[in-house]
């Protein structure tokens, strides 16, 4: 660009006469400065010489030209042609005047563009800060859910000495610890977030003594706790059950004490010394209006204690409880004799031919009331055994002439009966019952679940719907309606939710439980003459309490309503079930080491499955490898569908149940509801559908459509003649699934949302399901009837279900 300009230039020079031209060269002389150069012209005029500077920027040599046209000597006139008043330096003048022009213009473009690249790096810069930014804040936020502040200042230093470990980070670790065990938790330690190491975790806890007794230290961090609460969320029940231990003597270094004995003396009020702890004796206070939990005392027991002990410490609890704020107003236990005779040291007395009095003297305040709540859970186990051990419950004549019942027996044979007629058949008319529930081993009878399922509302169902089909006798409909009655009470003392809650709306259930409190009163179990039984004083003395504390807590509380499974010790179990994570039964220091991790950690995590955890690990088997698709299915036939009337409603049930659940889980529009469901429910529902639905007035399950039950019988078919192909692996559910639909072709159901193929997944999971489920009790019953070869493999087979 700078040649250009001087090439403008060089005719002006030379405009008098070309041929007077002396010589011309021209030359880059070099330059001090790198970053500024200049370009000298030099026109000599007889003895003088004129030179014209020319500042340039970023040049980084300075041109130099000898060029003087002979026209500039001495003497010489001006050409013609040369404008009036213009000389030859003129020319000279206008022409460095435009390499001057020429030469800024440059510049000033280089420079515009040099700023406008450094503002497009500016703002790509700028952008990809506030990109890292909003990353970084991410990533924060996205630790924070998990990892306290200083779990992430571990990962972003080297070096983590001088620096402690925050009581949020322990306490996670605790529960960490607690829930996987010692090696577990070096695994997480290492691969998944940074937690205090196991010695850390044991020198925080060492300084909770933790003594059997009242747990005096745990009482100003719940005063704290308390100090934060509104004043209905202070009220409380206190909670009392024991715990099976191991006998032995272990060294605690926390307290420096052989612990493993009794600390609390016998029924006769003696503490012999060779006596050693066979349960662990826990107190907890649980909200009435709020679901929290406190355990506040603990203690070591032999197989029966001092009722006037045990009394003693809990009135001191009390008054230590209500020191700090916290009122209680009720005694939860269970049926155990140490506890009933706890029940006679505080005046409690529930019988024939006696007035119940189920409340003592609160401790604090005479003109308060403490009530005694048996443990409704228990109650309801306890009633199962009467019937399992083949005890009848004999009626009052006039609840049996009031609903017009057959008979006045309530048997266990007709339950017996009903399993053993369900059993021949693959649609069920009561899926829920099953032999435990009727025959429960020793360790079944402490669970709750097979008693509910005895009681439960299909078990009722069952019976009336076998009695109208004329395979039971009439006398089975005496059976269902006990069972019904006794479903509906158990449903209301162990109300979770507000619709079942009692408030002063709820009117028609407190009826209801004043009749059935009736009812247990003048009934008789084992024999006709009318023996009082404990599980009439626990139900007649856990439904009035329950009663007058709704009144109470309504009346005088402004409660809007009380949920009775608060007056449960549903979350006592939950904390032996969690000690038990380790040990089904634990030594004393193993159940006092939990006990206290627990109870620090605030940390309940029941196993679903008793004693056992589950294994969660890694799969080594990822996408990379996953298997390769199911080949075609080979010429699928159907079966032959011959079902019963039994088979045939229970089938229709079944299929309901699969609508249900579509409707529920799976997209659908209005128009493919409607196609899988009947038009008239009432109508067309059978008998069973009928006897299971609760209304009366109105069909509250769900009843398929014709053109679901064509669809899913030609499904049922096909299942029952290639059930064993599909429980080899040698054909999938997808490609059975794919082999109806092929063979039943188009259906009146739409296929906007794929509707027919969602029924079918559904219905062949669920009957898939069910197969598993029999062939399973099958191979368990098979290994529980086996020989054991030794003593310790009888020994374990003997503690499987612990």
């Amino acid at each position: 660009m700078l040649f250009c300009a001087l090439a403008r230039a060089l005719p002006i020079l030379t405009a008098a006469h070309p041929s007077e031209m002396q010589s011309c060269d021209w030359e880059f002389v070099p330059n001090a400065d790198a970053a500024v150069g200049s370009l000298q012209v030099s026109v000599q005029k007889s003895n003088m010489a004129g030179s014209i500077l020319i500042r340039t920027v970023g040049q980084r040599s300075v041109l130099k030209q000898s060029a003087v046209p002979s026209s500039l000597a001495a003497g010489s006139s001006v050409q013609p042609g040369t404008p009036q008043g213009t000389t030859p330096w003129t020319g000279l003048q206008q022409a460095s005047s435009s390499v001057i022009s020429s030469v800024g213009a440059l510049v000033q473009k280089r420079m515009m563009e040099q700023v406008s690249g450094l503002k497009r790096k500016l703002c790509a810069l700028q952008k990809r800060i506030r990109s890292l930014e909003a990353e970084n804040t991410n990533l924060r936020n996205g630790l924070k859910s998990y990892l306290n502040k200083d779990q992430v200042l571990r990962l972003t230093t080297k070096t983590v000495r001088g620096s402690a470990w925050s009581e949020g980070t322990v306490v996670k670790g605790l529960k960490v610890r607690l829930s996987c065990g010692s090696e577990s938790y070096n695994v997480v330690r290492e691969l998944v977030a940074p937690l205090p190491s196991e010695r850390t975790l044991q020198r925080r806890l060492q300084q909770h003594k933790f003594p059997p007794g009242i747990l005096i230290e745990m009482m100003k961090p719940l005063e704290v706790k308390v100090g934060l609460m509104s004043p209905a969320e202070r009220h409380a029940v206190l909670m009392m059950d024991e715990i099976q231990l191991n006998e032995g003597l272990d060294y605690d270094a926390t307290t420096g004490t052989v612990i493993g004995r009794p600390t609390i003396g016998l029924s006769s009020g003696k503490l012999p010394a060779s006596c050693l702890a066979t349960h662990g004796f826990v107190f907890m206070l649980g909200g009435m209006s709020t679901r929290w939990k406190q355990t506040v005392a603990y203690e070591f027991t032999e197989n029966s204690f001092s009722a006037a002990t045990v009394k003693t410490t809990i009135d001191t609890l009390i008054r230590r409880c209500e020191q700090i704020g916290i009122k209680v107003h009720a005694l939860v236990t269970d049926m155990g004799g140490g506890n009933q005779a706890l029940w006679r040291k505080y005046g409690i007395l529930v019988g024939k031919h006696s007035k119940e009095t189920c409340y003592a003297n609160h401790p604090c305040d005479p003109a308060r009331r403490l009530y005694f709540v048996a443990d409704v859970p228990h109650l309801l186990k306890n009633l199962r055994n009467h019937l399992t051990r083949g005890q009848d419950i004999y009626l009052p004549d006039e609840v049996v002439r009031k609903n017009a019942l057959p008979t006045d027996t309530v048997s266990i044979k007709q339950v017996e009966q009903l399993l053993e007629l369900d059993e021949q058949s693959d649609m069920r008319v009561a899926p829920r019952l099953k032999k435990a529930c009727i025959s429960p081993g020793h360790y079944a009878k402490m669970k709750v679940g097979p008693a509910y399922t005895l009681f439960h509302h299909d078990t009722a169902a069952g019976l009336r719907y076998l009695v109208k089909l004329g395979r039971l006798d009439e006398e089975a409909l005496t059976t269902a309606w006990f069972f019904e009655q006794v479903q509906r009470w158990f449903e209301l003392m162990s109300s979770r939710t507000k619709v079942v809650a009692f408030s002063h709306k709820a009117q028609a259930g407190l009826d209801f439980l004043k009749d059935f409190i009736t009812l247990f009163q003048d009934l008789a179990i084992g024999s006709r003459v009318r023996v009082w039984k404990p599980i009439q004083t626990g139900v007649v003395l856990s439904t009035t309490s329950a009663m007058e504390l709704q009144t109470m807590m309504v009346g005088d509380h402004q409660f809007e309503y009380l949920l009775f499974s608060r007056l449960s010790q549903d979350a006592l179990e939950n904390l032996f079930s969690t000690i038990r994570l380790k040990n089904p039964v634990p030594r004393p220091k193993e159940f006092k080491s939990a006990l206290r991790t627990v109870t620090l950690a605030q940390f309940l995590r029941p196993s679903s499955h008793g004693s056992y955890t589950k294994a969660d690990g890694e799969l080594l088997v990822g996408l990379e490898n996953s298997a390769p698709e199911d080949p075609d299915p080979p010429p699928l036939q159907p079966g032959l569908l011959d079902l019963d009337t039994a088979e045939q409603d229970s089938f229709e049930y079944l299929c309901g149940y699969a609508v249900q659940q579509v409707k529920k889980n799976l997209k659908t529009c209005d128009n493919c509801s409607a196609a899988i469901c009947a038009e008239q429910p009432m109508q067309d529902a059978n008998d069973l559908v009928r006897l299971k639905s609760y209304t009366s007035n109105r069909m509250a399950l769900v009843v398929p459509s014709k053109a679901t039950l064509s669809l899913l019988e030609a499904a049922e078919r096909y299942y029952r003649r290639n059930e064993k192909l599909v429980i080899d692996n040698s054909l999938s559910i997808h490609n059975l699934r794919s082999s109806i639909l092929d063979a039943t072709g188009p259906c009146e159901i739409p296929v906007c949302h794929d509707v027919p193929m969602k029924l079918l997944r559904c219905f062949l999971s669920t009957r898939l399901h069910m197969t598993l489920r029999k062939l399973n009790q099958q191979i368990r019953d098979k290994k529980q009837s086996a020989k054991c070869g030794s003593r310790s493999v009888g020994m374990r087979h003997a503690v499987v279900n612990i």
